[in-house]
């Protein structure tokens, strides 16, 4: 009994210091809506097994995290320097490369989020090739794009 009473007199007390109730209102938000912050954190994977049985990978990259949604796979990937290569040089047989901006979100790598807090930028600045490496039932078309500056992959593939 002693206990708890310490324990309400202590979040009485940093409460009424404002140290706690900017605190205790996002965590009742939490407690009513928990399912906004799990299905964010619950939808990016990083099971590369999953993902090679969902889509193609011409390689196995070294590192990957992905997300799917409305009918939109997004992936972001980091091959070896060999295989980089040669899938840029396999993509480029599937049409012209073009410059592209990719929007960050907030699961990519941190690597990525750090250079769009450097530049102030929303968006990183890439070349886009065409995904259809990639493509696989049901996901039918889409672009794979090397970001600049960096030695990662993003790779959007939309279903019908």
């Amino acid at each position: 009994m002693l206990n708890s009473r310490k324990f309400i007199l202590l979040l009485f007390v940093a409460c009424v210091f404002g140290s706690c109730s900017s605190q205790i209102a996002t965590n009742s938000n939490v407690k009513q809506n928990p399912s906004a912050y799990e299905n964010t954190a619950s939808s990016v994977k990083d099971d590369l097994a999953e993902l090679n049985s969902i889509i193609l990978l011409p390689f196995i990259p070294k590192e990957v995290v992905w997300k799917e949604e409305d009918k939109k796979l997004i992936a972001v990937m980091r091959f070896s320097q060999e295989d980089e290569k040669r899938l840029i040089e396999k993509a480029k047989n599937h049409g012209q490369p073009e410059k592209v901006e990719v929007s960050v979100e907030d699961w990519f790598p941190p690597e990525l989020l750090a250079q769009i807090e450097l530049s102030g930028d929303e968006t990183l600045k890439g070349i886009s090739y065409s995904a259809k490496d990639f493509t696989q039932m049901p996901y039918k078309t889409g672009r794979i794009i090397k970001l600049e500056n960096s030695n990662y992959f993003v790779l959007e593939l939309l279903s019908d």
